[in-house]
């Protein structure tokens, strides 16, 4: 049996000159690997609210991109494809021309609120199936976590290897 093991730096020094993937409101994103990120404080160190929302994401991969390693200094987690959810949301929004709807549509029971853009949906196979896709990952997470306010904001979702709904943010 072969054993691949993916290298990487646990240390800022050695991103400063890399390209910057995305800066987050807590962090400054990085590719640490192929199928791998590395994200750093802003503010030198995370704070322990910050660990908590990642010890949460990590018990939870269900619903989270695999955290392989974090502390203050820097978090580990799975690379995940954000392009794929950033269309759908382009087109919904696309759809409403921009109004404040295109957003609420994604939760579930909407379709008696808003039939006209259903229907557009309805006419484009892709757009129904991660419509679908999007609206049953966010009824099912706060059906397991009833309480929790989760930042459903479109550039907090992304999508793993097997196609399946991630929240890269809580």
């Amino acid at each position: 049996m072969k054993i691949l093991l993916e290298a990487y730096s646990t240390y800022r020094q050695d991103y400063l000159y890399s390209d910057l993937i995305d800066k987050g409101e807590e962090s400054y994103v990085y590719n640490a690997s192929p199928s791998k990120i590395i994200k750093f404080p802003k503010g030198g160190a995370y704070n322990k609210k910050y660990l908590n929302k990642i010890n949460f994401m990590k018990q939870n991969p269900k619903y989270f991109p695999k955290i392989f390693q974090f502390n203050e200094e820097y978090v580990v987690m799975e690379k995940l494809d954000t392009s794929t959810i950033k269309k759908v949301f382009d087109a919904v929004k696309n759809i409403t021309k921009g109004g404040r709807e295109w957003l609420y549509v994604f939760y579930p029971n909407m379709e008696e609120e808003y039939p006209e853009i259903f229907i557009q949906i309805k006419m484009s196979p892709f757009l129904l199936e991660w419509h679908t896709k999007i609206q049953k990952f966010i009824a099912d997470i706060e059906d397991e976590f009833n309480g929790v306010d989760f930042d459903f904001n479109p550039s907090n979702f992304a999508v793993d290897k097997q196609k399946n709904i991630k929240l890269i943010d809580i």
